[in-house]
C-alpha cells in the first residue's frame, strides 16, 4: 500500500490546468495498488488530486484543518469539497477552532506525516503565508518524503 499526499496552489491558471491534471494522473498511475491519497480538499490542486485519485480507484483520506473550514471556500470550491468529503474513507478533523495559517500548516503537516510520497502542484515560489505550498514541500524534504513537483514550464500565477 502506498499513500500519496497532495499540496498545491488553489489558484491554478487555466493554461496550466491540463498539464496539472495529466501530471497528477501520471504520478498516481505509476504506483502499484492499493493506493491511498491524503488531502485537505482545498480548491484547486487538492480537488484535482482527489478527482484523479478516485478515478484511479484510490481511497481518499480527508484532513480537515479546522472547525468552520467550509467558510474558506467559494461556491464552486465548497461543492467540490463536500462531494470529495463524502467520498473519503477516513476523515480527520484537526483541533483548531477557526481557519488560520497555523491550522493550514497543521493540515499540511498531517498530510506529510501520513504519506509515502508527496505531489506538489507548485510554481517553485515561496509561500504567501504560513502553511502554503512551499512550506509543505520544505517540510516533506526535511522528513525525507519524496516530492513530485507538477507545474508547466513558463507558466506563472
Amino acid at each position: 500500500m502506498t499513500t500519496v499526499g497532495i499540496t498545491g496552489h488553489q489558484g491554478i491558471p487555466d493554461e496550466a490546468m491540463p498539464y496539472v491534471r495529466v501530471g497528477i494522473s501520471e504520478v498516481l498511475s505509476s504506483i502499484e495498488p492499493p493506493l491511498y491519497g491524503v488531502s485537505c480538499l482545498a480548491a484547486g490542486a487538492d480537488q484535482v488530486f482527489a478527482d484523479s485519485l478516485l478515478a484511479a480507484s484510490g481511497e481518499l483520506i480527508a484532513i480537515i484543518p479546522c472547525a468552520d473550514y467550509e467558510s474558506t471556500f467559494d461556491p464552486v470550491g465548497i461543492e467540490g469539497y463536500r462531494n470529495y468529503l463524502d467520498s473519503a474513507c477516513e476523515k480527520v478533523i484537526l483541533d483548531f477552532d477557526a481557519p488560520s495559517e497555523a491550522a493550514f500548516m497543521a493540515g499540511g503537516e498531517e498530510v506529510v506525516s501520513r504519506c509515502d510520497r508527496l505531489v506538489a502542484v507548485w510554481d517553485g515560489k515561496p509561500s504567501q503565508g504560513l502553511g502554503g505550498t512551499a512550506d509543505v514541500v520544505a517540510l516533506a524534504h526535511s522528513r525525507g518524503v519524496p516530492v513530485s513537483v507538477v507545474w508547466p514550464p513558463g507558466v506563472t500565477r
